[in-house]
């Protein structure tokens, strides 16, 4: 059986010590009115204060009695006898957690009224207002770094390369990137930004070409026919090096020729194409998937894989001692400062995090009901009637204390009704 609280823990003793101080309130009240009744019975002389007196106190104990009982007869047999109707708390415990459980979730895991709560306490302002501090956005930022560094390292292991490679390569082949790549195509080129990327691009190209250059030709080399004598296969893999590096230049510079200019012309057109041909998304495809599933794609994704995660996982955890979380954090708070001022942004966010807690609310409550309603059954009942009759034992003895109070005044009243009449 599962333990409901520690009896021993300083609340719980308190909650024991007061019990005890309002049981024994009650019980001596009761005495104290029976011990005085029967004083007035075997020794009250016969007259009408007497009479008045005895059916007072004859009233405040039937009403002392009977809340005695009621109260009793929640957690316990009364006087350890198997009356019917008592003993509720042990006896229907496993029918109190049904409905405990559904009440807890009608009465407080509605998701309207959660997702409302949310909306109205206006939490976003309130964490942008604290991330707007350079020195909160920095400690936010540190504190993901290394718990994302852990995370990173125990990327490295080969089955978990090759789950997140597959992984990486289904979701990439059964992505249809080809009428959002033509509609970014044609935008770009629309709005004349095409020409700053492609002379972006050559440039990048030009140097990355410049750095490998010897190993470019080389490349080449073992590429080329095998009956080619080497010195010829050389001066071939060289010139058209030299080929790609100054069309790359010309790309980057004045472009006297209109490459630059038919180029954008071209992928303009390629754009228009990959938003609505069919066959020009299929060929995409197809280059996409002959790229990915090449053993040269392959192996150096499986290579590239643990110097990736070394290095990730090595920046996470230096970001702090190299000024990176710092960095990170001041553009952080800079943008939580912007975002804390817009109104609407903060409406919509409150709005998404109330629409989330919905959400969870929504597909989860049923579990909480269920744990709530297997926790309780897991107690045992006796356990679960002594420690409930500490929790709200000692308002049920006032209870006690105000039948007999109650009791004695509605029997004087009574009895001077009857006098009277």
């Amino acid at each position: 059986m599962a333990t409901i609280v520690d009896l021993t823990s300083p609340k719980a003793q308190a909650r024991a010590a007061r019990l005890k101080k309002t049981r024994g309130f009650a019980t001596g009240l009761l005495a104290a009115v029976a011990l005085t009744w029967l004083i007035l019975v075997l020794f009250g002389p016969e007259n009408t204060v007497t009479f008045v007196l005895k059916r007072t106190l004859e009233a405040g104990m039937v009403g002392g009695l009977a809340d005695w009982f009621a109260v009793t007869a929640l957690f316990r047999y009364p006087m350890g006898i198997p009356i019917p109707h008592t003993a509720i708390v042990p006896r229907r415990k496993d029918d109190m957690a049904d409905h405990v459980g559904t009440f807890s979730a009608e009465a407080f895991l509605s998701p309207e009224l959660l997702a409302e709560r949310v909306r109205e306490a206006n939490g976003a302002r309130a964490v942008l207002g604290w991330l707007s501090d350079a020195d909160n956005a920095t400690d936010v930022v540190t504190r993901l770094a290394n718990a994302s560094a852990g995370v990173v390292h125990g990327l490295a292991d080969e089955s978990v390369r090759d789950r997140a490679l597959s992984r990486v390569r289904d979701q990439v082949l059964a992505y249809d990137a080809g009428p959002m790549v033509g509609k970014g195509l044609t935008q770009l080129a629309e709005r004349g930004q095409l020409e700053p990327l492609i002379i972006h691009g050559a440039v990048a190209l030009r140097r990355l070409g410049r750095r490998n250059r010897d190993g470019l030709i080389q490349r080449i080399m073992a590429n080329g026919p095998s009956w080619i004598p080497s010195q010829i296969n050389q001066i071939v893999a060289e010139v058209l090096v030299s080929q790609g590096d100054d069309y790359l230049r010309k790309l980057s510079t004045d472009d006297p020729n209109g490459m630059r200019a038919d180029l954008i012309v071209q992928a303009g057109k390629l754009g228009k194409r990959l938003e609505t041909d069919r066959r020009a998304n299929k060929r995409v495809a197809e280059i996409k998937a002959a790229v990915i599933d090449h053993p040269a794609v392959q192996e150096a994704a499986q290579a590239a894989w643990p110097t990736f995660i070394t290095a990730l996982s090595e920046g996470l955890r230096n970001a702090h001692a190299d000024g990176t979380a710092r960095e990170v954090g001041q553009i952080l708070a800079n943008t939580a400062r912007d975002l804390r001022e817009d109104a609407v942004i903060c409406r919509e966010l409150d709005n998404a995090a109330a629409e989330v807690v919905r959400r969870v609310v929504e597909n989860n409550a049923e579990r909480v009901v269920a744990i709530v309603a297997d926790r309780i059954r897991a107690w045992d009942g006796e356990e679960a009637a002594t420690n409930l009759e500490s929790l709200i034992g000692p308002d049920l003895q006032f209870i006690r204390i105000n039948g007999t109070v109650v009791g004695a005044m509605a029997g004087l009243v009574i009895t001077l009704i009857e006098l009277a009449l």
